[in-house]
């Protein structure tokens, strides 16, 4: 399925996939770099935040999660031989709970904090580019304040600074019930404009490849 929207000049219309997408996605210029570097450990680059919240319900937010993961597909993409693809079978990596009162020390001593970071450190591995996971999520309450955290840990690969604001914002959105709409643009399309924009600007691509050759 899908949807047409005007683009920002107001003239031609980009029409953003709908439903659970499926296949093929090209890789961007930043992910070549990355398989071009021969990391050892390519499943260790990841990116992790922490979201401040009241308590919650863990069963209801794990519902919202699964949510956002349907929303956005991104969240399923996975990488084999060079090829990145969207998995319509990936399964969803679960929600992690953690009443922190169970970590040693109380909060603000040092065993605490290094229980904690022990902990997290531990939700965000296992990562892995062709089968999965490559998102994380965990649930940590208890505080002495009152206050919860929400814990996200996604892989380099599919995810930027960008997106942490629209995730967060989304995923408050399901956890109340609303209705997120449409989809916007998808992944697969920008990365298909970006490669269609540099086949089409090649004079740009000669200009930063002169200008980084002697770094």
């Amino acid at each position: 399925l899908a949807v047409a929207e005007p683009d920002a000049g107001g003239g031609a219309v980009v029409v953003a996939e709908q439903g659970v997408l499926s296949g093929e996605v090209p890789l961007l210029p930043v992910q070549e770099w990355f398989f071009g570097r021969g990391f050892v450990r390519p499943g260790h680059w990841n990116q992790a935040f922490l979201v401040r919240v009241p308590e919650l319900d863990a069963g209801r937010l794990e519902e919202a999660l699964r949510g956002l993961v349907e929303r956005h597909d991104a969240l399923r993409l996975r990488f084999r031989g060079g090829v990145q693809f969207y998995d319509v079978e990936a399964s969803f990596p679960g929600l992690r709970v953690l009443d922190v009162r169970e970590l040693p020390g109380g909060e603000g001593s040092a065993g605490f904090a290094g229980a904690l970071r022990e902990r997290l450190t531990g939700w965000q591995s296992g990562f892995g580019l062709e089968r999965g996971p490559m998102a994380s999520f965990g649930y940590l309450h208890g505080f002495s304040d009152g206050s919860a955290r929400v814990f996200f840990a996604l892989h380099h690969l599919i995810t930027d600074t960008v997106s942490w604001r629209v995730l967060a914002e989304d995923l408050h959105a399901l956890y109340e019930g609303r209705e997120l709409g449409a989809k916007g643009t998808s992944y697969r399309q920008w990365s298909q404009a970006v490669a269609e924009y540099a086949r089409r600007r090649p004079e740009e691509r000669a200009y930063w490849e002169d200008l980084l050759a002697d770094l």
